[in-house]
């Protein structure tokens, strides 16, 4: 026989006997239906809502089976809520819905599970218990007093519908024991999902251990900083590290873009613990930024007649070549910038291009800073390697440039002719970006990853074999050649340069040593024979180390020791 009762459909919620429920009614037809029971003592239906939405069908909207229940508190929180308590009383199955227009009636047939004390009921009814045991123990929810209350339920229907109730979240696992009526097949469902959430509880375990032991951690690391901190502000020294370094960045002189871009990197390292690999990349990428001369400028030196007598000081002939070095400063001068192609010096070994170099800075004023390529074949040593790589570093030109401390030195690139390519990339083509005047302003190191200027830079090359040089790059230099040396110019050489330097780089005076000019010219026509004055230095080093050991022994006591013509040997 059918039985009416007011419905509510209950969403997210299922309703088992004998269990009490507590939910939250917001649809009006449903509060209406609560009130009207509550105050005419009726009992009312409870069903879980299966469909999203409900339709004209109800029918098909709610799971067939639902639970009778006597409302034990009707609470009004506000206009649209009302939270009710109940018990469960009995399982029915829905057969027809009515909505006669205040209230939702359905129409219900009562369903009973009958108790079985069969070995095999008895038998599931242990393993769920013990089941439920081993969950608990994974679950800091289960009180001693729910264990003992599941473990000395005797009817199975109500260890199963306590055991849903407690243990399963899935709402479709709920229903699904809720649904059916067998008790062996309902014990046995109820352990198998008992099964599955051990399962996830042991593998959650596993990870909340895994997380805990990093959290506690990086909770002893930040408690060990803020003690440091208060130490600090105790001491009066309350400018932390981070703050120092964004102090340095917002007073810096760094373009718009890079100060962006390390606020940014500042912000991701402050979050990050001092174990965490990312946290010595960052800081060393931010210790990079900080080190460069972002705006720095030395005063260049505007005097051709300083600069000419500098040039001569430092170095005798090469006439043509100071001229052109005079008219490229002129140049500079009046333009107030760096125009035209990169000067390259070519000539053979020893014949001054790396110190005409030297002495081009030093009549600018500027700093000096030399890089050699010879042998360079990875593309990574002039572009830098991608904060990505272990171990990544910025590229020898901005390293240079950080040793320089000026964003306008002189850059003495030695030996261009001798770089290579192989596999890890071409660094002759990544050279061209560098010693382009088009492009250098905005040159980019893959570490950096923001622009860095160049054009304020002098840029001088040199080389041995121009042949060797690829075409792209020798198109963006200027080529002025260093020939040999004449007898008459490596006289003046040495005489003015070489010989003074090497007397007192050997502990000698001028009074301890004299070279005749007929000796000077003998030892240059026959005892060397090269296009430089390397092998002439070398030579008169020996003679100066000869004189070094008289000096020292004794042996001569008539000072200077002066080499003659014929007492060379």
């Amino acid at each position: 026989m059918l039985k009416k009762f007011k419905m509510i459909t209950l969403v997210g919620v299922v309703c088992f006997p004998d269990m009490p429920i507590s939910c939250d009614i917001r649809r009006e037809k449903s509060k209406n239906s609560i009130i009207n029971a509550f105050e005419n003592g009726e009992q009312v239906v409870f069903v879980t809502q299966t469909q999203s939405v409900l339709t004209k069908d109800l029918i098909n909207c709610i799971n067939p089976v639902g639970c009778i229940v006597n409302l034990t508190s009707v609470n009004q929180i506000d206009d649209e809520l009302i939270k009710v308590q109940a018990d469960g009383v009995r399982k029915v199955r829905v057969c027809n819905v009515i909505d006669d227009g205040d209230f939702i009636v359905c129409e219900v047939e009562e369903l009973e599970s009958k108790n079985e004390n069969s070995p095999t009921v008895n038998l599931l009814m242990n393993t769920a218990k013990q089941n439920f045991v081993e969950l608990a123990s994974y679950d800091k929810r289960f009180t001693p007093e729910i264990m003992r209350l599941v473990d000395g339920m005797k009817d199975a229907n109500t260890l199963v519908d306590a055991i849903a109730v407690l243990s399963f979240k899935d709402e479709n696992k709920q229903l699904e024991v809720l649904n059916e009526l067998d008790v062996p097949k309902r014990l046995e469902k109820v352990i198998n999902f008992l099964m599955q959430e051990i399962e996830i509880a042991r593998v959650n375990l596993e990870l909340s251990k895994k997380v805990k032991e990093s959290i506690d951690k990086n909770q002893k690391e930040y408690y060990l900083r803020e003690q440091m901190k208060a130490i600090s502000e105790e001491l009066g020294d309350d400018v932390s590290e981070f703050d120092e370094i964004e102090n340095k960045i917002k007073s810096g002189k760094m373009p718009q873009e890079v100060k962006d871009k390390a606020l940014k990197e500042l912000g991701r390292v402050k979050k990050l613990p001092n174990s965490s690999p990312d946290y010595s990349v960052l800081r060393n990428y931010l210790d990079t930024l900080l080190e460069l001369p972002w705006g720095i400028k030395t005063k260049d030196n505007n005097d051709l007649e300083k600069a000419k007598q500098i040039l001569d000081e430092d170095h005798s002939g090469l006439e043509k070549v100071k001229e052109r070095i005079l008219e490229y400063l002129a140049v500079m001068k009046l333009t107030d910038k760096i125009g035209g192609q990169i000067i390259c010096f070519a000539g053979p070994p020893g014949v001054g291009k790396t110190s005409i170099a030297k002495s081009i800075a030093r009549a600018l004023g500027r700093k000096f800073v030399k890089m050699s390529v010879g042998g360079v074949k990875d593309e990574s040593e002039i572009r830098g390697h991608r904060k990505t790589y272990v171990g990544a570093m910025p590229g020898r030109i901005i390293y240079n440039m950080k040793l320089a401390g000026s964003m306008n030195p002189v850059f003495l690139i030695d030996e261009i002719d001798k770089m290579a390519s192989d596999y890890r990339g071409d660094p002759t083509s990544a050279m061209l970006e560098v010693l382009d005047p088009e492009q250098n302003s905005t040159f980019r190191d893959n570490f950096l990853e923001v622009p860095f200027d160049l054009s304020d830079v002098l840029f001088i090359a040199t080389a041995n074999n121009i042949s060797d040089i690829p075409a792209p790059l020798l198109d963006r230099m200027e080529i002025i050649e260093l020939s040999s040396y004449t007898l008459n110019e490596k006289f003046a050489i040495a005489k003015e340069h070489l010989l003074p330097k090497l007397i007192k780089e050997h502990g000698l005076n001028e009074n301890e040593l004299e070279i005749e000019d007929d000796a000077l010219k003998e030892i240059i026509s026959e005892y060397t024979y090269e296009a430089g004055v390397r092998g002439l230095e070398r030579t008169l080093a020996t003679i100066c180390r000869k004189v070094a050991v008289k000096v020292v022994e004794h042996k001569d006591k008539k000072l200077p020791i002066v080499v003659k013509k014929d007492n060379i040997y």
